[in-house]
Protein backbone atom coordinates (compact mmCIF):
# COMPACT_ATOMS: atom_id res chain seq x y z
CA UNK A 1 0.00 0.00 0.00
CA UNK A 2 1.33 3.19 -0.69
CA UNK A 3 0.56 6.99 0.45
CA UNK A 4 1.38 8.62 -2.36
CA UNK A 5 -2.46 10.99 -2.70
CA UNK A 6 -2.29 10.67 1.56
CA UNK A 7 -1.89 14.10 3.84
CA UNK A 8 -0.02 13.76 6.82
CA UNK A 9 -2.19 14.81 9.84
CA UNK A 10 -1.35 18.44 11.42
CA UNK A 11 1.56 18.03 13.76
CA UNK A 12 2.08 21.37 15.84
CA UNK A 13 2.28 25.27 15.79
CA UNK A 14 3.32 27.18 13.08
CA UNK A 15 6.10 29.55 13.82
CA UNK A 16 3.40 32.95 13.54
CA UNK A 17 0.81 30.87 15.95
CA UNK A 18 4.09 31.06 18.33
CA UNK A 19 4.64 34.37 17.82
CA UNK A 20 1.02 35.92 18.42
CA UNK A 21 0.92 33.84 21.41
CA UNK A 22 4.02 35.16 22.97
CA UNK A 23 2.47 38.78 22.39
CA UNK A 24 -0.50 38.06 23.94
CA UNK A 25 0.94 36.35 26.71
CA UNK A 26 3.17 39.34 26.77
CA UNK A 27 0.73 42.17 27.07
CA UNK A 28 -1.25 40.62 29.58
CA UNK A 29 2.19 39.91 31.73
CA UNK A 30 3.28 43.93 31.42
CA UNK A 31 -0.30 44.85 32.11
CA UNK A 32 -0.50 42.68 35.48
CA UNK A 33 3.10 43.47 36.75
CA UNK A 34 1.76 47.74 36.50
CA UNK A 35 -0.95 46.03 38.39
CA UNK A 36 0.60 44.28 41.19
CA UNK A 37 3.10 47.24 41.51
CA UNK A 38 -0.01 49.82 42.36
CA UNK A 39 -1.51 47.34 44.63
CA UNK A 40 2.20 47.03 46.64
CA UNK A 41 2.14 50.94 46.75
CA UNK A 42 -1.35 50.64 48.40
CA UNK A 43 -0.49 48.20 50.58
CA UNK A 44 2.58 49.90 51.69
CA UNK A 45 0.50 53.17 52.35
CA UNK A 46 -1.89 51.37 54.92
CA UNK A 47 0.86 49.64 56.83
CA UNK A 48 2.50 53.14 57.08
CA UNK A 49 -0.87 54.45 58.48
CA UNK A 50 -1.18 51.73 60.51
CA UNK A 51 2.33 52.42 62.04
CA UNK A 52 1.51 56.21 62.51
CA UNK A 53 -1.62 56.10 64.14
CA UNK A 54 0.19 53.24 66.70
CA UNK A 55 3.03 55.65 67.24
CA UNK A 56 0.17 58.79 67.86
CA UNK A 57 -1.30 56.25 70.38
CA UNK A 58 1.76 55.32 71.92
CA UNK A 59 3.20 59.09 72.58
CA UNK A 60 -0.05 60.26 73.37
CA UNK A 61 -0.88 57.76 75.98
CA UNK A 62 3.36 58.22 77.28
CA UNK A 63 2.49 61.90 77.60
CA UNK A 64 -0.24 61.29 79.88
CA UNK A 65 1.45 58.57 81.77
CA UNK A 66 4.59 60.52 82.51
CA UNK A 67 2.26 63.99 83.09
CA UNK A 68 4.72 65.75 80.33
CA UNK A 69 5.29 67.29 77.21
CA UNK A 70 6.80 64.72 74.47
CA UNK A 71 8.14 65.31 70.83
CA UNK A 72 7.70 63.59 67.61
CA UNK A 73 10.30 64.05 65.62
CA UNK A 74 11.75 62.23 62.74
CA UNK A 75 14.34 59.55 63.13
CA UNK A 76 16.63 60.59 60.78
CA UNK A 77 16.51 64.22 59.99
CA UNK A 78 17.52 64.28 56.33
CA UNK A 79 15.52 61.54 55.28
CA UNK A 80 12.27 63.13 56.76
CA UNK A 81 9.44 61.25 58.54
CA UNK A 82 9.69 58.57 55.94
CA UNK A 83 12.54 56.42 57.48
CA UNK A 84 10.93 56.60 60.96
CA UNK A 85 9.88 58.44 64.48
CA UNK A 86 11.52 59.32 67.72
CA UNK A 87 9.86 60.05 70.95
CA UNK A 88 11.61 62.05 73.12
CA UNK A 89 10.43 64.41 76.22
CA UNK A 90 10.13 68.24 75.24
CA UNK A 91 12.85 69.63 77.83
CA UNK A 92 15.87 66.72 77.97
CA UNK A 93 17.61 66.08 80.70
CA UNK A 94 21.19 66.26 81.01
CA UNK A 95 21.61 62.54 79.80
CA UNK A 96 20.74 62.46 76.36
CA UNK A 97 19.89 58.78 76.46
CA UNK A 98 17.41 59.74 78.98
CA UNK A 99 15.40 61.83 77.03
CA UNK A 100 14.65 59.46 74.35
CA UNK A 101 11.80 57.01 75.13
CA UNK A 102 11.33 55.31 71.93
CA UNK A 103 12.37 54.87 68.65
CA UNK A 104 10.29 53.61 65.65
CA UNK A 105 11.57 52.23 62.02
CA UNK A 106 10.41 51.33 58.96
CA UNK A 107 11.19 51.26 55.61
CA UNK A 108 8.65 51.47 52.94
CA UNK A 109 10.72 52.55 49.66
CA UNK A 110 7.77 53.96 47.12
CA UNK A 111 6.69 55.98 49.40
CA UNK A 112 7.63 59.35 50.79
CA UNK A 113 6.09 60.74 54.39
CA UNK A 114 6.26 64.27 55.56
CA UNK A 115 4.82 66.15 58.20
CA UNK A 116 3.18 69.36 57.79
CA UNK A 117 2.24 70.92 61.53
CA UNK A 118 1.14 74.21 63.36
CA UNK A 119 4.64 73.75 65.19
CA UNK A 120 6.77 73.41 62.39
CA UNK A 121 7.33 70.41 60.11
CA UNK A 122 10.22 68.78 61.68
CA UNK A 123 8.31 68.51 64.86
CA UNK A 124 4.88 67.38 66.36
CA UNK A 125 4.20 67.92 69.77
CA UNK A 126 2.05 65.88 72.53
CA UNK A 127 1.35 67.55 75.41
CA UNK A 128 0.19 65.66 78.10
CA UNK A 129 -2.76 68.54 79.25
CA UNK A 130 -6.06 67.32 77.15
CA UNK A 131 -6.62 71.38 76.75
CA UNK A 132 -3.19 72.14 75.42
CA UNK A 133 -2.92 68.85 73.13
CA UNK A 134 -0.74 70.59 70.07
CA UNK A 135 -1.21 67.71 67.16
CA UNK A 136 -2.92 69.85 64.83
CA UNK A 137 -1.50 68.75 61.14
CA UNK A 138 -1.29 66.37 58.61
CA UNK A 139 1.17 64.03 57.11
CA UNK A 140 2.02 64.24 53.35
CA UNK A 141 2.08 60.80 51.63
CA UNK A 142 3.87 60.67 48.59
CA UNK A 143 3.90 57.49 46.22
CA UNK A 144 6.22 56.79 43.27
CA UNK A 145 3.06 57.30 41.18
CA UNK A 146 2.68 61.10 42.13
CA UNK A 147 -0.37 60.29 44.36
CA UNK A 148 -0.37 62.58 47.24
CA UNK A 149 -2.74 61.45 50.45
CA UNK A 150 -3.12 63.75 53.47
CA UNK A 151 -3.48 62.43 56.99
CA UNK A 152 -4.61 65.02 59.20
CA UNK A 153 -4.46 64.55 62.57
CA UNK A 154 -6.96 65.75 65.01
CA UNK A 155 -5.48 67.42 68.02
CA UNK A 156 -6.42 63.92 69.96
CA UNK A 157 -4.01 62.74 67.70
CA UNK A 158 -6.87 60.84 65.32
CA UNK A 159 -6.59 60.51 61.67
CA UNK A 160 -8.33 60.85 58.73
CA UNK A 161 -7.04 60.22 55.57
CA UNK A 162 -8.07 62.21 52.60
CA UNK A 163 -7.01 62.81 48.50
CA UNK A 164 -4.84 66.01 47.80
Amino acid sequence: MSNAGFKQPYAGLTWVEILVTLAIVSVLLSAGVSHWRGLQTQYAERRLLNDVARVLAYARNQAFLHAETLVLLPRVPADGWSSGMVLEFKHPAQDDRAQRLHTWRWHYPNVHLSWHGFLGEDTLVVDHSPAQLAMNGYFLVENSGSKQVRWVVSRFGRIRAEQS
